[in-house]
C-alpha cells in the first residue's frame, strides 16, 4: 500500500482521531527537545569552554542534521513505513537526550546535536506522512494543521523546560525526556503498521522538484521559513530600538506563538472547505502588508501588534502550503515521505537564510529586512497566481 493513499477502512472515523493525537504528541515532544537548548547555551558554553563560534556551530548542527537527513528520511518512510520511521526517530531522540544530559566532551555534544537534527527530520517526515494516511476524507489540511500546531506548542514549551533544567538538573530533565520518548515509542509500536511504497530512485525525486505541483508549494514553505527567520532576528531588534526590555520581547513572541497555533488550526479548516489557494492568497497579502508595517517606525505597542499579526499571517499560508505539497505529490506519484522530506529542506534552508539575511540587512537599518520580506511574499503571490493549483 502506498503511504500517499488515504487509509479507507470502516473504522477510520473511530481510529484516526486518537492515532492522530499520538502522532502529534511525537511532533510536540521532538520540537520541545529542539528549542529547550536555547536557555542552556550559556550553561553549555561555560561548562565546555565554547567560543562564540563553537556555540554557533552547536546551534547550527541541528539544522545541518535536519537538512542532511531529509531525503534519507523520505526514503526510509517509503521502504519501512511511517510508523517504523517514527519509532527509529524516537529511539534516536531518546539516546540524544541522554547524550545532552550526561555528555562530558564537546565533540560528543556536537555529534548528539547533529543526530538530534537527523532524528527530527525522521520524526517530521514519518509523522506527517502518517497523518496523511489517517486523515479522514476531505480533511487533509485540517489533520496536517494538527501536526503543525503541535510543533508550535512544543516550540513554546521548549525554552520553559530548558529553564527548569538549568534551575533543577540537566541530568534529571533529560532523563525524564528520554523516558517520555520511550513511553511514546510503546504507544506508537502498538499501532497497526502504516503503508509502504515501491522504491523510488533519486532521479525521480529530482525530476519531481521541477514540477509545479511540488515546486510551487515548496517555494511557499521556503518563503514562510525566510519570513519567520527574518522576524525572529529583526523583531527583537526593532522592539529594543524602540526601548522595549527583554520581558516585552519575550511576551511578544510568546503571543505570536499562540497566534500561530490558533491560525494554523483555522487555516487547515479553511483550506479543506474552500480549497488551498484562498487562504494562501489571503495570507500572502496580509503578511506582505504587515512586513511593510514592521519596517515603519512606530511605538512599542503597535510594533508588538504587527509582529504578532505577521506571525499569524505567515501561518495562514504555511498550512495550506503543506497540504498543497502533499496533494501535488500524490498527483504526480511522489511518495509522501519524500514530499515531507522536501518540506524539511525548504523550511530549514528558508529559515536559515531569513535569519542570516535579516541580521545582515538589519545592519543597514530595520526598514530594509521588512521591505525585503514584503517583496519576497509579493513575488510568491505572483507565482501562485501564475502557476495556481487547486
Amino acid at each position: 500500500m502506498r503511504p500517499d493513499a488515504p487509509v479507507n477502512r470502516p473504522d477510520d472515523a473511530r481510529r484516526s482521531p486518537p492515532l492522530a493525537w499520538l502522532i502529534c504528541a511525537v511532533v510536540f515532544t521532538e520540537t520541545t527537545l529542539l528549542t529547550l537548548v536555547t536557555p542552556l547555551i550559556p550553561r553549555y558554553a561555560a561548562d565546555f569552554g565554547m567560543s562564540h563560534a563553537e556555540a554557533g556551530l552547536f546551534v547550527a548542527l541541528y539544522a545541518a542534521g535536519s537538512i542532511a537527513g531529509s531525503v534519507p528520511a523520505g526514503m526510509l518512510v517509503a521502504r519501512l513505513g511511517a510508523r517504523t520511521t517514527v519509532l527509529i526517530s524516537l529511539a534516536l531522540v531518546a539516546a540524544g537526550s541522554i547524550g545532552m544530559g550526561y555528555g562530558r566532551q564537546l565533540a560528543l555534544l556536537d555529534i548528539t546535536r547533529f543526530v538530534q537534527g537527523v532524528a527530527g527530520t525522521l520524526a517530521w517526515s514519518g509523522a506527517f506522512s502518517w497523518l496523511v494516511e489517517v486523515a479522514p476524507a476531505g480533511r487533509r489540511a485540517r489533520t496536517l494543521s494538527m501536526g503543525l500546531a503541535a510543533g508550535s506548542l512544543g516550540g513554546m514549551l521548549g525554552p520553559v523546560v530548558g529553564g527548569v533544567a538549568e534551575l533543577v538538573s540537566l541530568q534529571l530533565v533529560f532523563t525524564v525526556l528520554a523516558g517520555l520518548f520511550g513511553v511514546l515509542a510503546i504507544g506508537v509500536g502498538r499501532q497497526p503498521a502504516s503503508g509502504r511504497s515501491d522504491r523510488q530512485r533519486l532521479r525521480e525525486l529530482v525530476s519531481a522538484v521541477g514540477r509545479p505541483e511540488v515546486a510551487v508549494p515548496g517555494w511557499l514553505v521556503a518563503a514562510a521559513g525566510v519570513a519567520f527567520g527574518t522576524v525572529a532576528v529583526t523583531g527583537p531588534l526593532k522592539l529594543a530600538g524602540l526601548g522595549a526590555g527583554g520581558a516585552v520581547v519575550s511576551a511578544t513572541f510568546l503571543c505570536a506563538a499562540f497566534a500561530e497555533v490558533v491560525v494554523t488550526r483555522l487555516a487547515g479548516s479553511a483550506s479543506d472547505r474552500r480549497g488551498h489557494l484562498a487562504p494562501i492568497r489571503v495570507g500572502l497579502v496580509l503578511a506582505a502588508a504587515l512586513a511593510v508595517l514592521l519596517a515603519v517606525p512606530a511605538a512599542v505597542f503597535p510594533a508588538v501588534l504587527v509582529i504578532v499579526a505577521l506571525a499569524a499571517a505567515i501561518s495562514l499560508f504555511l498550512v495550506p502550503g503543506f497540504a498543497l505539497l502533499s496533494a501535488g505529490a500524490q498527483r504526480i506519484g511522489l511518495q509522501q515521505g519524500l514530499a515531507f522530506g522536501l518540506t524539511n529542506i525548504s523550511w530549514a534552508a528558508g529559515n536559515l537564510l531569513g535569519a542570516l539575511a535579516g541580521g545582515s540587512l538589519a545592519g543597514i537599518g530595520t526598514v530594509v529586512p521588512g521591505v525585503a520580506v514584503a517583496v519576497l511574499l509579493a513575488v510568491s503571490l505572483g507565482i501562485v497566481r501564475r502557476r495556481g493549483q487547486t
